[in-house]
């Protein structure tokens, strides 16, 4: 994006202005070039609608498949797509992070991304039993394909990277390309089994029992195991009134942090051996734009993460409860639980020294709880002065529902962001070392739910602005 670039724990402007993203994902997860199912995704979150509800940023999250359906053939229809999607967002102040979105790596298991030439054909995936991301917790066949990319076998790596060199490309021209986000929640090389199963024996310990639901697994099945070791976690866990007890337990900082106690060495090697040395290699992608790099899937629980980022990269972590995808995410979503992964992840920026843009948040959830959870990690995002992008399932009234004023751009360093829902009010604070007028270009940029971005100026040394919001 030219103009943008990273300084600590900010994204500024070509004004040196710190700016603060309220984004959403626009989502494009299909088998192959879905031209048609693309264009009506897209229609869905067209940047007039954003626009009302205080967007300012699209995480567009499309697939390697769609791409590059054959090897080493790109499709220039799907990437004219995808640029006029682009193209429109800009001519609307709406700036946009291209995501090479991936869930169980590809179809072939049940989920999107890669396109299955870039899959092993000894490989096959069964279908979940109860939630799609079942075979990151027990497939074999999952992780050998994470594994298979990571160490680039036959290429399927290189190729990846040619794949976005050609979406680069086609999106050259576009000025408000913030940066490419690499690969979504990315999968480590091995023990991904082991690191579920050690969550779940901690969830045992934490109600009172023991259990070793590794051993399900030891004689080469998979599925039934799964379903054995759930059974075995059941009664260890003392029947469904202990299953009860264990969700309340769980609504705590501490005993959450109990639960996610494992031994993250494979985590640590993944992030060291794999994963920085393929995020500094997106580093020399054409354009110029950010990158964005992710934490490992597991670490979306708040364990611990640390690459040496290169310069002008972005950390695009994602937070969800616990009971994400689940039935029972709007009645026992957990602001404690997700302020203990929120904690995690700015520890994890500061020790980095890289702006968060928190890629994915927020999700299905509906009623009075959901809606408080939903609005308990805007202020979390205040607080940390963070970007973020919602994943709105669908339900872009969620988002409005939360729609408040925003400081979309501001000279100097951020103090404080505010907002008192109950008296509609919102403070600012801030330092800026030079004076500016509401008239002058570099003017602070103010985001007002029904208003728009309302300039304003800003003396030189410490500033507050206090204002009342409909």
């Amino acid at each position: 994006m030219s103009g943008f670039y990273t300084d600590g724990t900010y994204i500024r402007d070509k004004y040196g202005r710190a700016r603060i993203f309220r984004g959403i994902n626009a989502v494009l997860k299909f088998p192959g070039a879905d031209i048609s199912g693309a264009r009506r995704e897209l229609k869905k979150v067209s940047p007039e609608k954003l626009g009302k509800i205080g967007v300012d940023l699209v995480r567009l999250c499309l697939n390697w498949a769609s791409l590059e359906p054959e090897r080493g053939s790109f499709s220039a229809e799907y990437a004219a797509v995808l640029r006029g999607y682009v193209k429109e967002c800009e001519s609307r102040g709406i700036c946009v992070v291209p995501d090479m979105h991936q869930d169980l790596f590809s179809a072939r298991f049940h989920g999107n991304g890669a396109p299955d030439w870039a899959v092993s054909p000894s490989l096959r995936g069964a279908r979940p039993l109860a939630v799609w991301a079942e075979g990151y917790f027990y497939m074999s066949a999952v992780q050998q394909a994470f594994s298979d990319f990571w160490s680039n076998k036959n290429g399927a790596q290189d190729e990846f990277f040619a794949c976005w060199r050609f979406l680069c490309g086609a999106l050259s021209g576009c000025e408000n390309i913030l940066g490419n986000d690499l690969f979504n929640e990315p999968y480590p090389h091995a023990g991904g089994r082991e690191i579920f199963t050690g969550i779940l024996n901690n969830a045992v310990s934490l109600s009172g029992g023991s259990a070793d639901l590794g051993k399900c697994f030891e004689n080469g099945r998979e599925k039934s195991a799964m379903m054995l070791a759930l059974l075995k976690f059941l009664r260890a866990a003392g029947g469904v009134r202990g299953v009860k007890q264990l969700l309340k337990t769980l609504d705590d900082k501490k005993s959450f942090a109990r639960l996610v106690d494992v031994d993250c060495s494979i985590l640590n090697e993944f992030a060291e051996k794999y994963y920085a040395p393929f995020v500094k290699r997106a580093a020399s992608l054409p354009g110029g734009a950010a990158v964005l790099f992710e934490h490992c899937y597991f670490c979306n629980l708040g364990l611990p993460f640390l690459i040496d980022p290169p310069e002008n990269s972005i950390y695009a972590p994602h937070a969800y409860d616990l009971f994400i995808d689940s039935p029972l995410y709007s009645r026992f979503c957990s602001n404690e639980r997700i302020d203990f992964i929120l904690e995690a992840i700015r520890k994890n920026q500061l020790d980095m020294n890289v702006p968060v843009l928190l890629g994915e948040w927020g999700g299905d959830i509906s009623g009075a709880r959901g809606r408080a959870h939903i609005e308990h990690i805007v202020d979390m995002t205040e607080k940390f002065c963070w970007s973020s992008a919602f994943w709105h399932s669908g339900r872009l009234k969620t988002l409005a529902e939360v729609n408040r004023p925003r400081p979309a751009a501001v000279n100097g360093e951020i103090k404080l962001i505010r907002t008192d829902r109950a008296a509609k009010t919102f403070v600012l604070e801030w330092y800026q070392q030079s004076p500016c007028s509401e008239s002058d270009e570099n003017a602070n940029l103010l985001y007002i739910p029904g208003r728009g971005e309302v300039r304003f100026g800003g003396s030189a040394g410490d500033n507050r602005l206090k204002i009342e919001y409909e």
